[in-house]
């Protein structure tokens, strides 16, 4: 779970970034026609939904992983389970009970 985490402050500090640069995209807006701006929001929008499927994705990944992994560890604890009642259960028998 540590890694979601650390995903999530990375996701932080790109909004971050991209709030950082709001005033110098003012400035280029008050230089352009309408349609030029259009186009340049149009293009910073596709980068940022670019890189929000990519952050996605890798979340997804990551989780799908850590998903694997605690079934894996589930699987060896329950089998654990599975040995220590057996044994106690022939601990049992030699005792006579």
């Amino acid at each position: 779970m540590r890694t979601m985490s650390t995903n999530s402050s990375h996701v932080k500090k790109e909004v971050k970034v991209i709030t950082d640069k709001v005033p110098f995209f003012l400035n280029i807006f008050s230089d352009l026609g309408s349609h030029e701006q259009l186009m340049v929001l149009y293009t910073a929008r596709v980068r940022e939904i670019k890189s929000l499927t990519e952050s996605v994705e890798c979340l997804r990944h990551e989780k799908d992983s850590e998903i694997e992994h605690l079934k894996r560890e589930l699987l060896v604890k329950e089998t654990e389970r599975q040995a220590a009642t057996i044994s106690h259960k022939e601990a049992l028998n030699l005792l006579g009970k």
